[in-house]
């Protein structure tokens, strides 16, 4: 009898953490495209990018592959996170808000 309870507790526990892990599976997932869209956004909107060209880290007017101004910081002497998100392009929406990136990923 006891064994029985016991089982029927573990089947119970075991559907609970189920639905609970895939709840927040979902919500996870929900919310990662609600936060790309609205960067792709922001990007499509900003007018100015830091991003590479030539393997340093350079700034741009959206849109334009040629760099305003060209850094002597190589992109292989950054860390990996800070590689990728100068490769995707980091937006800026203002002058003063490309100039502390720059001071950010420069020093």
């Amino acid at each position: 009898m006891i064994r029985k309870g016991i089982r029927i507790f573990c089947a119970v526990c075991l559907i609970f953490s189920v639905v609970i892990l895939t709840t927040d599976a979902v919500r996870t997932s929900v919310t990662g495209v609600e936060t790309e869209a609205a960067s792709t956004q922001e990007a499509a909107q900003a007018p100015y990018t830091l991003g590479v060209y030539q393997g340093k880290i350079a700034s741009f007017h959206t849109g334009s592959d040629e760099p305003m101004e060209v850094f002597e910081v190589y992109l292989d002497s950054l860390p990996t996170v800070n590689r990728q998100e100068l490769l995707r392009g980091i937006p800026a929406q203002s002058l003063q808000e490309l100039q502390r990136l720059i001071e950010d990923y420069t020093s």
